[in-house]
């Protein structure tokens, strides 16, 4: 585990090949519902959102992607503490992030990209003290763990559609 401060750590190869595999091939399926979605209601900002587990809270539909029932599964055991969201953002082309914070305690974003590299853009920002900001590229099956109320962002990137896991987590 890499710590880059109190906040914000990151592991190369977190998910197990299989998984990481298993969730990439289902979202190339065309029965994966993708939407576009705000991080917040105030914001401009739209992203692509494909949901595998909400709870009742969210947008109060409290969804369970069936396509997805197995991996949710294996999430849950490979990630000790309560997982109460699980989906998958998507950008395409030079599509702008808003900062935000997230619900939950911890968040967990694991790049689907194989083929993600910084020349590509598509880092997540950390707004830290004194307006600084901190990025962390996307790389395939890197985690980044940030304190939910850690105000964030994805920056645009020129790969055609930046995929990142994203597991909303209470301790």
């Amino acid at each position: 585990m890499n710590v880059v401060n109190e906040h914000i750590k990151y592991q190369d190869n977190f998910l197990d090949n299989n998984l990481i595999e298993s969730i990439s091939a289902k979202l190339h399926n065309s029965l994966s519902p993708w939407y576009m979605q705000k991080s917040l209601e105030r914001h401009d900002g739209l992203f692509w959102y494909c949901s595998l587990k909400e709870t009742e809270e969210d947008n109060g539909k409290g969804i369970e992607n069936k396509l997805f029932a197995e991996e949710v599964k294996m999430l849950e055991k490979t990630v000790p503490r309560e997982i109460i969201r699980i989906y998958v953002n998507g950008q395409s082309v030079n599509q702008h992030g808003d900062f935000h914070d997230d619900d939950g305690d911890e968040t967990i974003l694991i790049g689907l990209n194989k083929e993600m590299a910084p020349a590509l853009g598509g880092a997540t920002e950390f707004l830290l003290d004194n307006n600084v900001s901190y990025l962390i590229y996307p790389m395939y099956n890197r985690a980044i763990f940030f304190n939910a109320k850690l105000i964030h962002r994805a920056l645009p990137s020129s790969h055609p559609f930046r995929l990142t896991l994203a597991l909303k987590t209470i301790k």
